[in-house]
């Protein structure tokens, strides 16, 4: 996993700043940039740019507490849960499948060809996840709160 953490360490620093986030931080000039750089890169490969949507800009700030109004409680609740079992369990049993397995009597080495047979594919599972998660259908923020 450290390798991979580095591989994506320097993959990131290729990959442009949010130009929302610039926006949000007071970098106008550095989110307008940005912007004029992908739609160059749209316009390079001959394809047109839609005309932009006129929206109106609402400064809206949100609080924690928010996150157990009415509308959203069960759904905090369950990421909460959700995070607890994929942290908590997961890792942890990554953690202690040796242990347990030498317990059982598994010699050293069986036990670390299961222990790498389940990290990769951990990581397998990841690439794979990387090339589909876009096709899954999202549901816009606005959905979800009303």
């Amino acid at each position: 996993m450290g390798v991979a953490v580095l591989i994506v360490w320097a993959l990131r620093t290729r990959l442009d700043e949010s130009p929302r986030w610039s926006e949000n931080k007071g970098r106008h000039e550095e989110a307008n940039k940005i912007v004029e750089k992908w739609e160059n890169a749209v316009l390079k490969e001959g394809k047109v740019l839609p005309e932009p949507e006129k929206v109106e800009v609402v400064e809206q700030h949100s609080k924690i507490s928010e996150l157990f109004s009415k509308n959203l409680r069960t759904r905090t609740i369950m990421m909460l849960i959700f995070q607890f079992f994929q942290s908590g369990i997961f890792y942890g049993f990554v953690v202690l499948a040796p242990s347990f397995l030498l317990a059982k009597g598994i010699s050293l080495v069986n036990t670390l060809l299961f222990s790498i047979i389940i990290d990769t594919g951990f990581i397998a599972g990841s690439v794979f996840n990387y090339f589909i998660i876009d096709r899954v259908e999202r549901v816009s923020q606005a959905q979800i709160i009303e």
